[in-house]
């Protein structure tokens, strides 16, 4: 087959006034390769484009996995985000510029959008982003001027601050009373042991104890210091009181009494809208004889329905 092909192209006729003679021998050439039957079996030649090549045909082989290009194929670079970003946030959308969303460097917000963290696409072709967009107008407007959210709405923007991992404005919103008087408080609180771990468990017991009388008490033996007895010859077995008790909290290292620890649980239930009865103050066990049992329980009530 290609001796006669060569025979082919060697018959071509050549007039000898023409430039461009080898030009036109080359396309000849090339229009009878093309157009050489193949025999049975053999693999077929296809001509096509390839996507990311400049529009020039390369030639595939079908049943081989090897393609041999005219051109080298160009390498395709991955899309990078515009200058102007819409988002999707939790359904409600923002635009704005990219720099704006990288202006607090470290954060989850800037890792979101300088490739670090990859980012879905919603139908309309916003950047989808899983979190309530009720506040993030308020990021948004602090990034943009610096301004902080009114009061009122502090402690869920502070939320969504946090999971943006966006530090300035954490900062920022510390002196927002609502915020401060949330700081105060937690600080108060970590002074006790375990006590958000203890708050629950009151409400687990009184939720148990209420199954009659849809009031559940709880007795709570509270010491912010190990009881020394000062008798030698105190009886350490002797029927207590706070043996009794659901929940031993102590002890703990601050001034603050076991008084102020009892407040601080029924004031929290109340505020995440139980219906809890004012303690009547701590018990002190009777156990004298002459000796004295510094030990002392609180009773909390929590009424259910």
């Amino acid at each position: 087959m290609e001796e006669d092909l060569l025979e082919e192209i060697e018959e071509i006729p050549q007039s000898s006034g023409t430039s461009n003679k080898n030009s036109v021998t080359q396309a000849k050439s090339v229009s009878q390769i093309k157009s050489v039957p193949q025999s049975p079996g053999a693999p077929k030649t296809v001509n096509t484009h390839h996507p990311h090549t400049s529009g020039k045909s390369f030639k595939a082989v079908q049943g081989d996995s090897t393609i041999t290009a005219f051109d080298k194929l160009s390498v395709t670079e991955s899309p990078k985000l515009p200058p102007v970003v819409t988002l999707n946030v939790g359904g409600v959308y923002f635009t704005t510029l990219r720099t704006t969303l990288l202006s607090c460097p470290g954060s989850k917000l800037t890792s979101m959008f300088n490739g670090d963290i990859n980012l879905n696409l919603d139908q309309r072709g916003a950047y989808f982003i899983d979190r309530s967009g009720t506040y993030f107008g308020y990021i948004l407007e602090f990034l943009r001027t610096g301004t902080l959210p009114p009061d009122d709405v502090a402690p869920s923007v502070l939320l969504e601050a946090k999971y943006y991992t966006l530090s300035e404005l954490i900062q920022s919103m510390n002196t927002l009373p609502s915020i401060s008087a949330q700081i105060v408080r937690v600080n108060h609180r970590a002074q006790f042991p375990d006590y958000e771990e203890n708050k629950r468990r009151v409400v687990q017991i009184a939720m148990e104890n209420a199954t009659v009388t849809k009031t559940g008490d709880v007795i709570i033996f509270a010491f912010r210091t190990e009881f020394v007895p000062k008798a030698p010859n105190f009886n350490m077995n002797h029927h207590c009181s706070a043996d009794q008790a659901h929940i031993s909290i102590g002890p703990w290292e601050s001034i603050a009494d076991e008084e102020t620890l009892i407040k601080c649980i029924q004031s929290d239930l109340i505020d995440e809208h139980f219906n809890v009865i004012l303690h009547e103050g701590k018990r002190r066990c009777k156990y004298f004889y002459g000796q004295s049992c510094q030990k002392c329980t609180f009773r909390i009530q929590v009424v259910f329905g």
